[in-house]
């Protein structure tokens, strides 16, 4: 997986991640005769045109994402209960760091898709491969509730939120995991399966 200029970046069609032409804007020197075919400085984002070279897919960079999810969680304590307020909120990353406050979104989900660890013999296509990854990671997790029903068009889902953290205090903890570089047809059919799980 990509850990660099391309963190991040996959084809959605093909699951290259390798290398992109990717439409940049560019800073030269320019003369009167030309340019001196150096450029200072380049810039992308995420609407920057981008295609992927093995399968000659395009669409934009925000749509070459490695679907992955992120995870926030929420804590209460039997104090916090009764004022109906969380204790604690915010991100989660690898590692069990907790980012307090909806501002300390880190920059890449705590857990990705990664292609790599796709083995060909065992899934008809990517797609296939993509759902089996993000169901097996959500019943792995216990997060069996979706944010909406019925549940087709969930944005995520979460745990009970009965996994005691500190047995002094009675602080619980409700992680919920956000779909992230999913397309809705993707996401639409992992919900479907967890469905049927329910």
């Amino acid at each position: 997986m990509n850990t660099n200029c391309l963190q991040g970046v996959m084809c959605p069609q093909c699951g290259h991640t390798t290398d992109f032409h990717i439409v940049i804007e560019a800073s030269v020197l320019m003369t009167d005769e030309g340019h001196d075919n150096n450029p200072h400085d380049t810039e992308w984002n995420e609407n920057s045109g981008i295609t992927c070279p093995r399968c000659r897919f395009q669409d934009i960079v925000d749509e070459f994402r490695h679907p992955g999810f992120f995870v926030t969680i929420e804590t209460v304590t039997e104090a916090s209960a009764e004022t109906g307020e969380h204790a604690r909120s915010g991100w989660w990353e690898p590692g069990g760091w907790l980012l307090e406050g909806a501002d300390n979104k880190p920059p890449e989900p705590a857990f990705l898709f990664d292609p790599d660890d796709v083995d060909d013999d065992d899934h008809e296509d990517l797609d296939e491969a993509i759902v089996e990854w993000a169901i097996a990671l959500l019943k792995r997790e216990g997060a069996m509730h979706p944010n909406c029903e019925p549940s087709d068009d969930a944005t995520w889902w979460g745990t009970e939120g009965n996994e005691v953290l500190d047995f002094a205090t009675g602080e619980t903890i409700r992680k919920s995991f956000h779909f992230h570089g999913f397309s809705i047809q993707l996401r639409r059919q992992v919900n479907a399966c967890m469905a049927k799980e329910d």
